[in-house]
């Protein structure tokens, strides 16, 4: 004879055992209310160890409110996906939230999957996912009307109608550039994960191809397309020195790409940064580890995801208030790859 089901733990049950009141249990775990940190941290370990999961109906009939914010990103095979939201999802949980990560790479989501999230909001990783539509553009925050869900957008663009952080990756972009022109390197190629017009205002590429302009270089680009497998892309690269020799310096879009143009040299035989100089973008801690620690553009992902979740906060709170922006300054984080001794 089968033992019948468990009973599910209850609200009541957390706070019985964290010896609180039941509205401070669920406050602790809503990150509401005022319930100190000792206590809150106290709730949500007893709840972690009970297996307690909230009835989110139940929650949103009484409270108007699920606790869930939904996190929009593309392929988390591109690390700077993993990066994002790894971040948000800590400071999600340090808000009261739960993330629910919705990846969208090869298809666009729907206005009815966004819907059955069943989330408080949204945060966007990507002004791409908005001027494609995902349900999200018509209406945006700071038009008249409503969206299907408040949400905000972490993107290098500055959207004057949207709640959004950005960063500013042009100076420090140059700063790497100028220090590849400063070498006497004739060749500067840049290594993108897609094609892009002359005229694509991306800042990296921008400030690229103005500072190649004003150099008097011919801009040489080269493309590790993003629909590829990793070896895929490593190949390509091989591919491409093979042919056309391998660049003095490579600035490259993304700091995976930077891993994969570095593999590429080192299994030609090319040495970094005595024939080639790499830097790369985003400020991941894998190429930090190569045999020649690869040289990056860091963003403070911390303060990203603190601001994002206060915005999102702020617009669910009040739909009314304005746009909301918030801009941070991406910084070179020097390494050998750049030809630079560093102690």
């Amino acid at each position: 004879m089968s033992n019948p089901p468990s009973k599910s733990v209850t609200l009541e049950d957390v706070a019985k055992a964290a010896g609180v009141h039941r509205r401070t249990a669920g406050d602790a775990l809503q990150g509401t209310g005022r319930v100190a940190l000792a206590t809150r941290e106290k709730v949500r370990r007893i709840a972690r160890e009970l297996q307690y999961e909230p009835n989110l109906v139940a929650r949103a009939l009484v409270t108007g409110k699920t606790g869930r914010i939904s996190v929009l990103v593309g392929s988390l095979n591109e690390l700077y996906n993993v990066l994002v939201v790894q971040h948000l999802s800590h400071a999600l949980t340090q808000n009261g939230y739960e993330a629910v990560i919705i990846q969208a790479h090869d298809y666009m989501p729907s206005a009815q999957t966004l819907r059955s999230s069943f989330s408080d909001g949204m945060i966007v990783v990507g002004m791409h996912f908005v001027d494609r539509g995902v349900g999200l553009t018509g209406v945006t925050p700071g038009r008249s009307g409503k969206t299907i869900l408040p949400f905000v957008v972490i993107d290098s663009q500055r959207p004057d109608y949207i709640d959004h952080i950005s960063f500013d990756l042009g100076p420090a972009t140059k700063e790497v550039l100028h220090s590849m022109l400063a070498s006497g390197r004739k060749r500067i190629a840049y290594v993108n994960k897609q094609h892009l017009e002359p005229d694509a205002q991306e800042v990296r590429y921008r400030a690229y191809m103005d500072l190649m302009r004003e150099a008097g270089i011919e801009p040489e680009i080269i493309v590790a397309d993003e629909i590829l497998t990793s070896e895929e892309r490593i190949e390509h690269l091989k591919n491409y020195f093979q042919q056309h020799g391998a660049p003095g310096a490579i600035f490259c879009h993304n700091d995976q790409i930077a891993g994969f143009a570095y593999r590429a040299l080192r299994s030609l035989g090319h040495e970094v940064p005595k024939d080639t100089l790499v830097a790369g973008c985003d400020g991941i801690d894998f190429i930090s580890y190569f045999d020649t620690p690869l040289s990056t553009i860091t963003v403070p992902w911390k303060e990203v995801s603190e601001m994002a979740c206060q915005f999102l906060k702020q617009r669910i709170a009040d739909s009314s208030i304005p746009v909301q922006e918030h801009v941070v300054e991406g910084q070179i984080l020097v390494r050998e790859s750049l030809g630079v001794q560093v102690c």
